[in-house]
C-alpha cells in the first residue's frame, strides 16, 4: 500500500504561503509543510503585521489574526450603524425603545383625532380597551408613548403593539398624502 504525499502549502494555499517570512523562518519553506501542519513559522501580512503561528492556524484563520479582527470589528460597526438607522419598521421601535412613536414614524404635526378614528372598538377591542383603561383618548397621546411605555400597558402584548404600530403607520402615511 502506497501513501499519497500531501500537497504542500505553496500549492494548496498559495495566498497564505505568500505571507511566509523567509528571513525569520530560514530552516523551513512553504514547500516543506502542508496546510494541516503543526509546525510554527513567521508570517508577515500585507499590512506588515508579524506573527509566529502554526501553519494550520494560519490556514484556518485565512491569514493574519489582527486583520481578521479588524475586519470583524468593521463588520460589527456596520451592523451597529445599520441598526441605528431608522427605516420606519417595527424593529426601529424595538431597537430604540426610548424614542417616542412620533419620532420613529417621523410625524412632525399634532394629531387631535380620537382613538376611535384609529382603532375600531369592535375589531381591535383588546387594543381599544387597553388604551381606554390607561386614559388614552387621542392619537396624539399614543404618539407620545415610547416602546417601554407601550409594553407596560396592561393587556397590550407584543402582537397588539405590532398591530397598533401598523395601524399608526398606515394612518400617518394616509395623512401625509
Amino acid at each position: 500500500m502506497t501513501v499519497q504525499p500531501k500537497t504542500s502549502l505553496d500549492i494548496s494555499h498559495s495566498h497564505i504561503a505568500a505571507e511566509w517570512d523567509t528571513k525569520k523562518s530560514k530552516r523551513v519553506s512553504p514547500n516543506d509543510v502542508t496546510a494541516d501542519s503543526h509546525r510554527r513559522a513567521w508570517w508577515i501580512c500585507n499590512f506588515g503585521h508579524e506573527e509566529f503561528n502554526p501553519v494550520r492556524i494560519r490556514v484556518r484563520d485565512d491569514g493574519c489574526a489582527r486583520c481578521k479582527s479588524s475586519r470583524w470589528k468593521k463588520e460589527m460597526e456596520m451592523r451597529r450603524i445599520e441598526r441605528l438607522e431608522m427605516k420606519g419598521s417595527f424593529t426601529d421601535l424595538e431597537h430604540h425603545p426610548e424614542k417616542k412613536l412620533k419620532e420613529i414614524l417621523k410625524i412632525d404635526y399634532t394629531v387631535e383625532e380620537t382613538i376611535e378614528v384609529l382603532v375600531n372598538p369592535k375589531v381591535e377591542a383588546r387594543i381599544f380597551n387597553s388604551l381606554k383603561r390607561r386614559d388614552i383618548n387621542t392619537v396624539e397621546q399614543i404618539l407620545e408613548l415610547n416602546f417601554n411605555q407601550l409594553c407596560r400597558i396592561r393587556n397590550l402584548g407584543e402582537g397588539s403593539i405590532k398591530k397598533l404600530y401598523k395601524i399608526l403607520k398606515e394612518h400617518s402615511e394616509k395623512n401625509d398624502k
